[in-house]
This record gives C-alpha cells, sequence and structure tokens, in this order.
C-alpha cells in the first residue's frame, strides 16, 4: 500500500474517532452519562496494548487513531473518579481479569504478539456487551 493511501486512511480513521470521541466526553462532563471505571480500565489497557504491538510492529501513521484513543481513554478513565459510576458487578471482574491477564501475558507470549492481541481482544468484546 502506498504511502499516501496510508496517510489518508489513518486521516479519516483519526477524524472517525474524533467524532465518536467528542460527543462522549461533552456529555461526561455535563453529567449525561456515568462512564463506568472497570469498563474504562479495561478498555484503556487493551487500547494500549493494540497501540504498543502496533508500534513496535512498524504500522507508522497506521497506529495514529489508536494511539489517540489511548489517550482519550486515559482523560476518561481519570476522569471516571469524579464523574463516572463504581457499581460493580461478576462480569466487569472478568472483563478486567481477562484485560490484564492479556496485558501481563504480552512479556509472556513476546515472540507472538498475536496471542495477547487475541485475549485483549475477547476482553473488548466481553466489555463492549455488558
Amino acid at each position: 500500500m502506498s504511502e499516501t493511501i496510508k496517510i489518508i486512511a489513518s486521516s479519516i480513521a483519526t477524524g472517525i474517532a474524533v467524532v465518536a470521541y467528542v460527543p462522549y466526553v461533552i456529555d461526561m462532563f455535563r453529567g449525561k452519562n456515568k462512564p463506568h471505571l472497570y469498563t474504562w480500565i479495561s478498555i484503556f489497557l487493551i487500547t494500549a496494548v493494540v497501540a504498543y504491538i502496533q508500534l513496535i510492529s512498524g504500522s507508522g501513521v497506521g497506529a495514529i487513531p489508536i494511539i489517540l484513543g489511548v489517550f482519550v481513554d486515559a482523560v476518561i478513565l481519570f476522569y471516571c473518579f469524579r464523574f463516572g459510576t463504581k457499581d460493580v458487578v461478576f462480569m466487569d471482574k472478568v472483563c478486567l481479569a481477562i484485560a490484564i491477564i492479556g496485558v501481563i501475558s504480552y512479556p509472556v507470549f513476546i515472540t507472538r504478539p498475536i496471542i495477547s492481541l487475541v485475549i485483549v481482544t475477547a476482553a473488548e468484546i466481553h466489555t463492549q456487551n455488558l
């Protein structure tokens, strides 16, 4: 794929990410939504692992949208302590445990980052379906 196409695709994906995150963050500050602490810990960990794997694999500009996601997720996670809900159910603990296992598994399977990616993706799927 040519570098120009990669830049265009990354720019479009970054724009979509911004459009998706901005209303959520605004609503959070207005009190219209209550981010869930465990959910955003999981999402932050998952996004950070994916971003790291993309960076070390040489994805270049293709990693920009996910790196943006890491920073926005960190901001939302930070504000979860002020604006968020902290009610925790069993499945929240399960998803957080899966995300943590995925992060911890990366150094164990350093030669096969796909294993960690599969684990954190499973946690992401479960987190989004709660």
